[in-house]
């Protein structure tokens, strides 16, 4: 099972893939931890991300979609995949399906867990991280509306979008998941 996770900052895709990962085996990637660790390690891509970021630029698809690229690698052999945090464009969704086909392995579905806005808000804000304040999680939700959200009318087009009300408890949401990968993989 290949899948992608869409959601706004708080929706809950990083405790939901942490449940599907451990019942069904599946190999999980998010974008944030790909950075961290290619930077860590000092890769060649890791060192070109570092430049950006330390200037506090988006790094160019190129290098994203490279890093991403080998880790899907590391990922093909297992039972699946979870994609947190990526793709978070159109363009970065069609460069995906490229390297899927190139391997033979497309997605399966797409899934978008639903939270209403304010109780994102709330969500972050109960979280007591330093950079969640109110400000920046409205910036945050504007970026992710503004650059992400296009991708569920993408996914819609071709077949494979999932919607989910994440604003469930934890185990109810899991349990939707659970049937709607059940479904996927019966088509």
């Amino acid at each position: 099972m290949r899948l992608v996770f869409l959601g706004a900052p708080g929706s809950g895709k990083g405790t939901q893939a942490a449940l599907l990962v451990k019942r069904f085996d599946l190999g999980y990637v998010s974008t944030g931890d790909v950075f961290r660790q290619a930077v860590l390690d000092q890769t060649a891509l890791g060192l070109q991300a570092k430049g950006y970021l330390d200037a506090g630029l988006l790094v160019p698809d190129e290098i994203v979609l490279g890093m991403i690229d080998q880790v899907l690698d590391g990922l093909l052999n297992k039972k699946g995949f979870i994609l947190d945090g990526f793709p978070r464009t159109i363009p970065q969704a069609e460069k995906l399906e490229a390297i899927l086909a190139a391997k033979h392995k497309p997605l399966d579905a797409v899934v978008s867990l639903e939270v209403a806005e304010e109780s994102l808000v709330q969500r972050m804000l109960s979280r007591k991280r330093f950079d969640d304040t109110e400000e920046t999680i409205r910036i945050r939700l504007a970026t992710f509306h503004q650059q992400t959200e296009p991708l569920k009318a993408y996914y819609q087009k071709k077949g494979l979008l999932r919607q989910v009300d994440a604003s469930k408890p934890v185990q109810e949401v899991f349990g939707s998941l659970v049937a709607i990968l059940a479904q996927t993989a019966s088509l």
